[in-house]
């Protein structure tokens, strides 16, 4: 079966990202800026698992609206970084997690789990990305069953939870405003490029300290 890819009607992926810009826009400009900072990076990655540009540039939408790319971005289900990553989801992929240190919250370790993570889903759901994504947020048990009481393998047709049927759309705005920041921010690629850019730091340690220790480290250097 052919990929289904990140691709949708003009008009479809404008009145998505007005949308979004209309509702929290200086959010919106903080997650694009960021996303200049976090798409080389996720691209070199992809690399090494055999997945496509355009599928990696997929992922740091998907990202974006996770989190808006927070390392410490935590929510009420406990699911913690910039990939979101359950407790149990995260073991899967090989997160470490303890009291001394997260690996949900690095952001390579981290994205690279996402990345088979992803890889994964997209084959479950039979190389539909759409339904791909929709997995990674409701979870991809609860996506089949709800294509197969419906009767149904389209993610468009689907009827399911609230978050998840928003969850494409929004994937799809933040594509748009990416690709037109002029447009929908009033800020040019080489603005947002000169603004954002990523780096990190190995520490090491000769003793155990806690990772709420190692994080006040950081930020005192």
């Amino acid at each position: 079966m052919r990929s289904r890819r990140l691709r949708f009607s003009s008009a479809i992926a404008e009145n998505c990202a007005f949308g979004m810009v209309t509702i929290v826009r200086s959010s919106v400009r903080m997650r694009v800026e960021r996303t200049f900072a976090w798409l080389t990076q996720c691209r070199r990655l992809s690399k090494d698992y055999e997945v496509l540009p355009e599928s990696s540039e997929a992922m740091i939408y998907l990202a974006m609206i996770e989190s808006g790319l927070s390392l410490k971005a935590h929510s009420s289900a406990n699911a913690v970084g910039p990939w979101q990553f359950i407790s149990s989801t995260g073991y899967r992929y090989g997160l470490r997690r303890d009291r001394y240190v997260d690996e949900r919250m690095d952001p390579v370790k981290a994205t690279q789990a996402a990345i088979k993570y992803l890889k994964y889903l997209k084959e479950f759901q039979d190389n539909d990305w759409f339904l791909a994504m929709a997995s990674y947020n409701a979870g991809e048990e609860r996506v089949r069953k709800l294509l197969k009481e419906q009767k149904i393998t389209d993610y468009w047709k689907m009827h399911g939870p609230r978050e998840t049927m928003r969850y494409v759309p929004r994937i799809i705005a933040a594509k748009e405003i990416y690709s037109q920041p002029e447009k929908y921010l009033g800020l040019t690629k080489k603005d947002l490029s000169s603004i954002c850019s990523m780096s990190y730091r190995t520490l090491r340690s000769a003793i155990h300290i806690s990772s709420k220790r190692l994080r006040g480290k950081l930020e005192e250097g």
